[in-house]
């Protein structure tokens, strides 16, 4: 059974990663 704080980190890290993105670009 997948830990939900650790699905919710890996959905937040992906969302702040491609907002760190977008910012660059």
């Amino acid at each position: 059974m997948i830990n939900v704080s650790l699905f919710l980190f890996l959905i937040l890290f992906q969302t702040h990663h491609s907002h760190f993105q977008r910012e660059c670009v």
